[in-house]
């Protein structure tokens, strides 16, 4: 609740300064000669009326107010010119309404608070990024926004929410970003506005006829731009609202033949987009193509998918401890996929080394230590949010064991379950025998261990075909 209350009265004052007094005609000469000394105060013009309806006052800087005319600066005098112009001063009447935003809460806020970010705007709202230091302080701040955007609802953004703090309350808006109309309810998508410069650098980095897969698409921003530009998309958003944005922009927009959207959790559409892998290989795009009309937009069936292998994976990472892109390991295993998608995730991160914090981290997630060469790039996009990009490396995408058979050390026919319950067998023999036996190092007995699993291992492949029937070699 706030405890400061707008008081406009307050901010009524008054300032003197030196003027320089012309004819209307010379004005725009004279701006142009003395730009560097003019009053520069957000809010109040430097140019003000007189008595004589045939000339204006040029303001100059509050650092010239108390020099006489005898003091001031050489780079001020040697440009007026004509023995007509006067230099007078002058008192303006300040109020409310001259001052700016930022000036206007730096008197009424406590100054040990941060500085506060500019509000940003669209339709007829606007809208800011607050930190909890000034949620007790919202509503006024919404306030001061309000007579100042003169917009009709004011909405801030917190860490973990967005709400209105002043107007009216009407949250839909019609965003116009490249020749699109994006429909939507701010407070369902409120960290979409702004990133306009993002998106663009996302695209640049799609390849000619790529599919993109979006699992977090919102109400379709990205989507729309991509599908824009040519690119089959399959979009999801889980936020059931934000879907229908999305359905409705496709169609609004006409590109509802090159996005398919759903409606489900980011991991589980991709759960069921592996599955439709394995199914409706044999049909052709372009018989699919010819049965599609919106139902496919909006469509559960990922089987009537024409595209179903992405080259673009967009994420955005939640968990901590990277548990999403923990389900990517192993998740192209027992799948023909040349090349490997790129994947883009979005993830907060407020280390002192960030690329090095998102790094180690993605390494534990995927049991694969990650070189700085696989990061194609690490792009810091704003408030701790970072876009980290790279190919899915092979060893993660089809886990060790399919690495081992696409370089022909396993046969498909042959069970690699076999191989690992052998070995355990193995291991818990051995473990027995090292508590049942105080006569008998441990060293030697680990030895033991490790002769057994290669010979195990050799027996294997001395009984291996000599050309197995199918393997599985995905392209480095």
């Amino acid at each position: 609740m706030d405890l400061i209350r707008l008081d406009k009265e307050r901010f009524n004052s008054h300032l003197c300064v030196k003027a320089i007094k012309v004819s209307i005609s010379q004005v725009s000469t004279y701006l142009l000669s003395l730009s560097s000394h003019l009053l520069n105060k957000p809010g109040v013009s430097n140019i003000d009326k007189c008595a004589d309806p045939q000339s204006r006052l040029i303001l100059l800087d509050e650092s010239l107010s108390k020099l006489s005319t005898e003091e001031l600066p050489d780079s001020l005098t040697s440009k007026i010119l004509d023995n007509s112009v006067e230099i007078i001063d002058h008192t303006l009447d300040l109020s409310y309404d001259s001052y700016s935003f930022q000036e206007i809460l730096r008197q009424l806020l406590p100054n040990t608070l941060p500085i506060l970010p500019n509000f940003e705007t669209i339709g007829d709202l606007a809208y800011i990024r607050l930190i909890p230091d000034y949620s007790e302080h919202s509503r006024l701040i919404g306030e001061v926004i309000l007579d100042k955007s003169g917009k009709k609802c004011v909405v801030g953004i917190f860490q973990d929410k967005a709400e209105v703090i002043a107007g009216s309350g009407d949250t839909k808006v019609n965003a116009a970003e490249h020749n699109l109309h994006i429909k939507y309810d701010f407070l369902k998508a409120p960290l979409a506005a702004g990133l306009e410069s993002e998106r663009n650098r996302l695209l640049e980095k799609f390849e000619k006829n790529s599919v993109i897969c979006d699992t977090c698409a919102g109400v379709g921003h990205l989507a729309l731009l991509a599908a824009q530009k040519g690119y089959n998309v399959i979009s999801n958003s889980e936020n059931e609202e934000n879907y229908e944005a999305l359905v409705a922009n496709a169609i609004n927009n006409q590109l509802d033949k090159k996005i398919y959207a759903f409606n489900q959790k980011p991991l589980e559409m991709l759960e069921n987009i592996k599955e439709s892998w394995a199914s409706n290989d044999d049909k052709e795009a372009e018989e699919i193509q010819t049965q599609m009309v919106h139902y496919l937009l909006r469509s559960p069936d990922f089987n009537d998918l024409p595209h179903k292998k992405f080259n673009h994976l967009i994420l955005e990472v939640k968990d901590p401890d990277f548990q999403e892109l923990e389900k990517l390991y192993g998740f192209f295993k027992g799948v023909s996929y040349d090349p490997l998608p790129n994947l883009h995730f979005y993830v907060e991160s407020s280390a002192a080394a960030p690329k090095e914090d998102i790094i180690e981290k993605l390494s534990k997630a995927w049991m694969h230590k990650i070189k700085d060469s696989q990061i194609q790039e690490v792009h810091y996009v704003r408030d701790k949010l970072y876009c980290i990009s790279l190919q899915i490396p092979q060893e993660v995408a089809f886990s060790q064991d399919e690495i081992l058979r696409s370089e022909g050390s396993v046969s498909e026919e042959e069970n690699s379950e076999d191989l690992r319950e052998t070995m355990s067998r193995q291991m818990d023999f051995m473990q027995r025998s090292i508590r049942e036996s105080e006569l008998v190092h441990t060293s030697l007995l680990m030895s033991n261990l490790n002769s057994l699993i290669i010979s195990q291992q050799g027996k294997r492949q001395q009984s291996m075909p000599e050309s197995p029937t199918k393997r599985f070699r995905p392209n480095k």
